[in-house]
C-alpha cells in the first residue's frame, strides 16, 4: 500500500498555486488583483451555511437547496 497511489494527481496544480498564492501573501507580494483571490469573511460564512444544509438534509432524509448568495 503506497500512499502516493492514492491521489489523481488532479490536485497537485491547484495545490502548488494555492501554496504559490500563500507564499506571497507572507512575503508581501499579494496585491489586491491576487489570483486566486484570497477569501473573505463572506465565502466562509457562504460554506458554513451550505454545510449546514447538508447536515440538515441528511439528518432529516432529504435533499439539499441551496439558493446563491
Amino acid at each position: 500500500d503506497r500512499p502516493a497511489e492514492r491521489y489523481t494527481h488532479m490536485e497537485l496544480g491547484p495545490y502548488t498555486r494555492l501554496c504559490e498564492s500563500l507564499r506571497d501573501a507572507i512575503d508581501g507580494k499579494a496585491g489586491p488583483d491576487a489570483d486566486p483571490a484570497p477569501p473573505t469573511f463572506h465565502d466562509g460564512l457562504a460554506s458554513m451555511r451550505a454545510l449546514d444544509a447538508i447536515r440538515r438534509a441528511a439528518t432529516r432524509g432529504t435533499g439539499v437547496r441551496i439558493d446563491a448568495v
